[in-house]
């Protein structure tokens, strides 16, 4: 298999999740994305157009970041950075936490709660394991 052919994949993987995210209700934590109005902007419901705009500045290991976490998916407002790092500049507040626990009381595997806070599963259980003993919080810093 080539890079290509794995590059290829990996950027319609960034595109399939973002669409997933924004307009399937049954999706986890679609109340963080199409639940509060995030969008994918026209341009990009073509894979062709989001792989035209985004596959010169993707490298491996990046995931998709939208610059502004209240707008929509589109050009504008979309950078690439490594993995993680697109959660960093944020705080762990109390809803974060009790949405972790929720989804771990629904089942959702630790890792899987992980990744979609870019995160790694050892915080995940620590934020669950205070969100379990309730409050008071305080906001903790990633």
């Amino acid at each position: 298999m080539s890079s290509t052919f794995n590059n290829y994949d990996r950027l319609r993987n960034s595109w399939t999740k973002m669409h997933i995210r924004c307009t399937d209700k049954n999706y986890h934590a679609y109340n963080r994305y199409g639940g509060r109005g995030i969008a994918v902007c026209e341009r990009w419901k073509d894979f062709n157009t989001f792989r035209a705009d985004m596959e010169a500045t993707w490298y491996p290991g990046a995931t998709l970041d939208r610059i502004n976490n209240d707008g929509n998916y589109e050009p504008a407002n979309c950078r690439w950075l490594p993995k993680g790092q697109n959660s960093r500049s944020l705080a762990w507040t109390p809803d974060v936490m009790l949405e972790m626990l929720r989804l771990s009381n629904q089942g959702l595997p630790q890792r899987i709660i992980a990744e979609q806070y870019n995160t790694v599963q050892s915080t995940v259980s620590q934020l669950i394991a205070i969100a379990r003993k309730g409050p008071p919080w305080e906001t903790l810093t990633r």
